[in-house]
């Protein structure tokens, strides 16, 4: 999970400035588990801190992504940013669009086959019904 001092220490040696603004877009990142979009981060960073630009949000995200940080998902047309870093999957609701972190397996038997491959990322998205919507 994303942290501030965890970021801080990578734009210090980078030397990225840790503008208030990030300190706000990361802190609503953090502890977050709903996969928000540049659109849902603003909406709640904005309330706060009228200040905050949306291409500032952009940026940022771009930024934390870029040093593996947060991780981009893509439904449909619709990028979602995820501050959970560690190897996991995700399900998502073709419903509804409810995005959930599921537990990742270990590398599949397929993989091994391949001589001299070595995965650098693995993304594994299931997609069906969730539960409140089979309710409905």
């Amino acid at each position: 999970m994303i942290t501030n001092e965890q970021v801080e220490k990578i734009f210090k040696q980078e030397n990225i400035r840790f503008t208030p603004q990030r300190r706000y877009i990361i802190d609503e990142l953090i502890g977050d588990t709903t996969h928000p979009t540049v659109g849902d981060i603003y909406t709640r960073v904005i309330v706060h801190h009228p200040n905050i630009s949306r291409a500032t949000v952009y940026l940022t995200l771009s930024l934390l992504q870029k040093h593996g940080l947060l991780t981009e998902i893509k439904v449909n047309e619709s990028s979602h940013y995820d501050p959970i870093t560690r190897p996991h999957s995700h399900g998502i609701c073709c419903r509804c669009g409810l995005i959930v972190d599921l537990p990742q397996d270990e590398p599949s038997a397929v993989i091994k086959e391949f001589d001299n491959f070595t995965a650098t990322s693995k993304e594994i998205i299931y997609k069906g019904i969730c539960g409140n919507c089979n309710k409905n």
